[in-house]
């Protein structure tokens, strides 16, 4: 079965959580991230870093999730993080 463009791949949802997986081992990166509120920003930050992802594969796993789309200042990482650590069914799924 192949991706539609609505779907991400395999790679792209790699490169997500490639990113995401760094957020606790880098502090200045959790920095930026509590900076910004939407999905689209958190791409931004992933393709200047070499790793990028469209902001609708991210808001599809917020959904997936049970989180919105966006975050206060402050809570964006942590938000990201909680979906890192789903990432073994989220990859399946």
């Amino acid at each position: 079965m192949s991706a539609t463009p609505s779907s991400p791949d395999r790679d792209e949802l790699e490169r997500l959580f490639a990113f995401l997986g760094r957020i606790q081992s880098e502090p200045d990166l959790r920095e930026k991230l509590n900076w910004v509120q939407t999905a689209g920003e958190v791409s931004e930050l992933a393709s200047a870093a070499g790793q990028a992802f469209r902001p609708e594969t991210l808001v599809e796993l917020f959904q997936r999730c049970n989180e919105t789309p966006y975050a206060r200042t402050g809570l964006m990482d942590e938000k990201l993080i909680r979906v890192f650590l789903r990432r073994d069914s989220l990859l399946q799924g």
